[in-house]
């Protein structure tokens, strides 16, 4: 994958050095940007003319954008949003000096503290390690990284236990960020069931931390060799309820959901609900 994307990027940038200012075809949308993005950061050497290429279509797309408000969706799943973001990590990957040419940086990812998760989504492996390790002590960043992992679930170089040993307090960061969950990610059920798969492939899983994963995805998450559910999630699930049939009963009915706003209960919550016989928890806004 690594070679494929180096070869992407080298065709790519050819394109880029004939690409000129169109009327016909304006800048004005997240798709026209994306391979911009892409190309600075798998191209082995970023040259002062593709930097400069690249910053007449930030200027260009700049312009369009202005112009334009998007009666569409919102948030992060906005064209128009996105379109923005591209271009803020762009420019910020062109106002650096060259990257160095070594094995382990082909691409600049800007400061840490302006870093998205986007963009440690989209580095590869060996670019995010080195970053990563470069700012060594910046929790903040390793979070990041962390949460990153949602949206490229697959690497082959580093592992989601690699990054997490990186932070000060690897167990604090993961309940942290599983508690804040809905604020710190967002998003759909591809990015909840991508965190609840890292969080459990973990050597150790303690409770308060399955108990802070979201529910519906929680319990659906299989265990090794394919089994119907997560031994983990068994664990707490039976801890809660015992031998106790009306808890199992009221846990059944249980209002969490795949997708909306019902997808972020947690299950200890839920557990803790059925239980005592309480009303059920209204989903966290954080």
């Amino acid at each position: 994958m690594a070679s494929l994307a180096q070869k992407f990027a080298e065709h790519a940038a050819v394109a880029l050095e004939l690409w000129e200012p169109d009327p016909k075809a304006p800048v004005r949308s997240a798709k026209n940007l994306r391979w911009v993005r892409d190309l600075l950061q798998h191209l082995p050497v970023v040259t002062p003319d593709v930097k400069e290429k690249a910053r007449l279509i930030c200027r260009e797309a700049r312009r369009e954008l202005a112009g334009r408000r998007d009666y569409g969706r919102y948030g992060m799943d906005s064209d128009v949003q996105q379109a923005r973001e591209l271009l803020d990590t762009i420019e910020r990957m062109t106002a650096e000096p060259l990257p160095d040419p070594g094995p382990a940086r082909t691409a600049s990812l800007g400061k840490p503290d302006q870093v998205t998760v986007r963009d440690l989504a989209g580095a590869p492996d060996a670019v995010l390690d080195d970053y990563v390790r470069r700012h060594q002590g910046n929790d903040a960043l390793v979070e990041k990284a962390l949460l990153s992992f949602t949206s490229r679930v697959y690497r082959r170089d580093v592992s989601f236990a690699d990054v997490l040993n990186r932070h000060s307090d690897p167990q604090g960061a993961l309940r942290d960020l599983t508690q804040s969950l809905r604020r710190r990610l967002g998003g759909g059920p591809n990015l909840r069931e991508a965190w609840v798969s890292a969080v459990l492939s973990l050597p150790t899983t303690d409770a308060d931390l399955t108990r802070a994963l979201p529910a519906w995805t929680a319990l659906k998450a299989r265990g090794p060799r394919g089994k119907e559910a997560h031994p983990a999630v068994i664990s707490v699930v039976r801890a809660a309820l015992g031998d106790n049939a009306e808890a199992w009963q009221r846990f059944a009915t249980n209002p969490a959901s795949n997708a909306g706003p019902t997808a972020w209960l947690r299950l200890g919550d839920l557990l803790d609900a059925a239980a005592n016989g309480t009303p059920w928890p209204t989903p966290p806004h954080k």
